[in-house]
């Protein structure tokens, strides 16, 4: 994949790449084009793409620094105490650690009937290669996404939507990358309110401070 952006970057000679796709980011693309030709990229780099590529990682940064808005969580190495940390939680989520196209994710009462069958999804995913497994628990309510462009020092949001995962009429079927989203006319959403959309822009702020404390690097690109 690498390979193939920097030979088209070398024919074409672009001011600079936006990088939208989950996987080359976290492939590293963006290092490669700016170190082996110097080309600015919107887009973050392989270290600091693994907000999106690694949910223990972004669970973990983002407990660390204590910014609202983590479930409680845990992050399993291996299956073993997946069955126990179920069973406390009561309802709970499952979610392999890595890129999976939006369809790893399974929620307890909806694909896992239990805390055995989670323990047991959880080792299907150890066997797959995820390195790790996150179990938190199962939040009921209106989801949305807010994202944010990042400079590295700034946060500048976009129009805050509503994306529907599930295949099927009624939401019956599998997680998907996406079946659509939508925003309305005056870039809001019926049930959100004004103050949840400005801790919903907090909370992307504090988490590209977050990374760049972590790190010593700047986040540029979408958040």
């Amino acid at each position: 994949m690498i390979q193939d952006v920097l030979a088209a970057a070398r024919e074409h000679k672009p001011d600079f790449v936006f990088v939208g796709p989950e996987a080359p980011l976290a492939a590293g693309v963006v290092d490669a084009l700016a170190t082996e030709l110097g080309i600015p990229c919107v887009g973050p780099t392989q270290s600091l793409a693994r907000l999106e590529s690694s949910k223990a990682f972004t669970r973990e940064l983002v407990a660390r620094h204590a910014i609202p808005g983590n479930p409680e969580f845990r992050v399993f190495r291996t299956p073993e105490g997946v069955d126990e940390y179920c069973r406390e939680l009561g309802e709970f989520v499952v979610k392999p650690d890595g890129l999976t196209g939006g369809k790893g994710v399974k929620v307890s009462g909806t694909h896992l009937g239990s805390p055995r069958e989670a323990a047991q999804y959880a080792a299907e995913l150890f066997r797959e290669g995820h390195p790790a497994v996150v179990v938190e628990e199962r939040l009921d309510g209106e989801e949305f996404s807010l994202q944010s462009f990042c400079d590295g020092v700034h946060v500048a949001d976009m129009v805050v939507v509503q994306d529907h995962k599930r295949a099927h009429e009624g939401d019956r079927g599998p997680n998907t990358g996406g079946m659509g989203s939508y925003s309305c006319a005056d870039h809001r959403l019926p049930f959100l309110t004004e103050e949840h959309q400005r801790a919903a822009s907090g909370i992307n702020a504090a988490v590209a401070a977050a990374i760049a404390k972590e790190t010593g690097a700047p986040y540029r690109g979408i958040l």
